[in-house]
């Protein structure tokens, strides 16, 4: 009876004082996130919230075998800005969310114009 009491007390002084008392104040990550100026950040987001598939994170060897890139050059664009930013997992390692890199991807497969269809005709040789 008494330790009920302490509890309820307890839990009524953390609500008072703003305390998160229950797993459903939290806020997701995409309420806590800032927005970002990055288009490809802001197009993944906007499909992230209207889909319901988890977030997958990709080491380097899957985002290289990915997009056919080398490392040096993976981390080359992103310091230009033009590349999904890799984002901290651990202290020692890092990943890039899957659909970034997907869409990074589509954005560069639109930009892409294929050469025009030329018709190779074959040469005779002189009889």
């Amino acid at each position: 009876m008494i330790g009920q009491a302490v509890r309820e007390s307890t839990r009524e002084g953390r609500e008072s004082q703003g305390a998160i008392t229950h797993m459903s104040t939290y806020k997701s990550k995409s309420d806590i996130r800032p927005a970002s100026s990055d288009p490809v950040r802001a197009q993944v987001s906007s499909e992230a919230n209207a889909r319901t598939a988890p977030i997958r994170i990709l080491r380097l060897a899957k985002v290289i075998d990915m997009t056919g890139l080398g490392k040096s050059k993976i981390y080359e664009l992103q310091a230009h800005g033009r590349f999904p930013m890799n984002v901290r997992i651990t202290t020692h390692s890092v990943g890039w969310v899957e659909h970034e890199v997907q869409a990074w991807l589509s954005g560069r497969l639109a930009e892409w114009k294929p050469a025009p269809a030329i018709a190779l005709r074959r040469i005779r040789a002189p009889e």
